[in-house]
């Protein structure tokens, strides 16, 4: 029987440690991701499509390396306006969170369901 993106969605985010957990409702990180939208002039629907497009990265649909290509492709914006937008959300939001986000990746890894390439 095939679940619906809802149930996925919940159960990654019921097995994400903690810190994951956490930073995905932070309001510092909701800052940080508004003002990294202002900085570039992404419109509000851009900036709605941004802050999903983190939560991705932090629930492990979307491997960070890989964030500034999906920014390219999802937000339509110039690559190197997407290498700006991942530099900044990167260093603010995924760095002090990498041991974790490695962590949930080595999970899925193992489990045959990595996060697309």
């Amino acid at each position: 029987m095939l679940r619906n993106a809802k149930e996925i969605l919940m159960e990654r985010y019921d097995k994400l440690p903690s810190e994951l957990q956490q930073a995905l409702f932070d309001p510092v990180n909701a800052d940080i991701i508004w003002r990294t939208a202002e900085l570039n002039h992404l419109p509000e629907e851009k900036l709605r499509l941004l802050a999903y497009l983190v939560g991705e990265v932090l629930i492990g649909l979307t491997h960070y390396s890989d964030f500034p290509t999906k920014l390219s492709e999802q937000l339509g914006v110039n690559p190197l306006i997407a290498q700006s937008i991942a530099r900044e959300i990167d260093r603010e939001i995924f760095l002090p969170l990498r041991k974790h986000l490695r962590r949930v990746y080595a999970f899925y890894a193992e489990e045959g369901a990595a996060p697309p390439p």
